[in-house]
């Protein structure tokens, strides 16, 4: 009996140094890596634009066409204010004739008008009432202002057409300019226009021509 259980010892001995020794499981595999989303397709115009003023001489579009204003102010015309006038017709003549109808001073105004408002919503000064009440007299006269000195630098048409329906379209641009001391002249009369009577108001048109001093 004593002989068996030393067997039965020795054997179970033997079995844990044996699974002691054995190798540990391989590692899980890896997880597989998240897919890549799939890149965006690129946007594709409605509208493709087919011909152009200059495409008969072998010419390009003109750098002012395709610019914002903002880059147009900053690197092609540094001394001027830009307003950039557009129209769409079904044929060019008709077009054409549409924009020189446009009466081109009072758009002028009204895009002065939203420079004007942005550059004071800008200034951060909207916790004064009197000060709101005087500039909202000062953008009634703005808007009923002909500013002189505009100044009209070219024009530019170009036919489009539709990718899905086949449809086409004529686009005119015509560039203007107002010399910028010129404008923010009469931007300052425009405020000095506007009575100030009580000593709040004074404060008030003080202020409003203050904020635009150096321009729009």
């Amino acid at each position: 009996m004593t002989n068996a259980v030393g067997k039965l010892l020795a054997a179970l001995v033997v079995f844990a140094v044996i699974a002691g020794c054995a190798s540990p499981p391989p590692p899980p595999p890896p997880a597989p890596a998240p897919a890549e989303a799939a890149a965006p397709a690129p946007v594709v115009p409605e509208w493709q634009t087919v011909e152009h003023r200059n495409t008969a001489l072998g010419g390009n579009v003109p750098n002012w066409a395709t610019m914002s204003t903002t880059e147009l102010e900053e690197f092609e015309y540094p001394n001027d204010y830009v307003f950039r006038m557009e129209q769409n017709g079904a044929n060019l003549e008709g077009t054409r004739v549409l924009l020189q109808n446009m009466n081109i001073p009072v758009e002028v105004a009204r895009i002065v008008e939203t420079r004007v408002e942005q550059t004071f919503a800008g200034a951060q000064v909207g916790d004064q009432d009197f000060l709101e009440t005087y500039f909202e007299n000062v953008v009634k006269v703005v808007a009923e202002t002909n500013f002189s000195g505009l100044r009209r630098r070219d024009d530019f048409w170009i036919r489009q057409q539709n990718r899905e329906s086949g449809a086409e379209r004529y686009v005119y641009y015509a560039l203007y300019t107002i010399p910028r001391e010129n404008l923010d002249a009469q931007i300052q009369a425009a405020i000095t226009g506007v009575p100030a009577v009580t000593e709040e108001e004074e404060t008030a048109r003080d202020r409003v021509r203050e904020i635009f001093e150096s321009g729009l």
